[in-house]
């Protein structure tokens, strides 16, 4: 499966992504987030889209904001999407813009160190 979620270290998740990643992966990627006993107020969540080679269309994209609405209603507070591709990253970007819509927080980043000291409050 080419979406896997992990704790990192409380309160850090990680979502890892990589090749053909389809809109069914991400729902159960989502779901398997929401049942963690740990996501609770105060969560961040770091997704990696590194080596990610197709991503969900426009529409699925605005579903999948819709998804991580319940995770944002467990207390998840900051979402840094991480890509190598101007393609992903452009979709990382546009899935932030439909994200905010269900009270999101979250930015899409090129740089690991940057998206990880913005999701520590350590940067803008």
């Amino acid at each position: 499966m080419p979406v896997k979620v992990a704790l990192e270290k409380w309160p850090m998740f990680i979502m890892r992504a990589y090749g053909s990643v389809t809109y069914d992966e991400v729902r159960l990627a989502i779901a398997e987030l929401v049942a963690h006993p740990q996501l609770r107020a105060g969560a961040v969540l770091f997704i990696d889209n590194r080596g990610v080679t197709s991503a969900p269309s426009i529409a699925e994209v605005a579903g999948i904001a819709n998804h991580f609405a319940e995770v944002f209603a467990r207390g998840l507070t900051k979402l840094a999407l991480l890509s190598d591709s101007d393609e992903v990253h452009g979709v990382a970007k546009m899935f932030a813009s439909f994200a905010s819509t269900v009270g999101a927080d979250a930015k899409g980043f090129r740089d690991e160190t940057l998206a990880l000291q913005w999701l520590r409050g350590s940067s803008r």
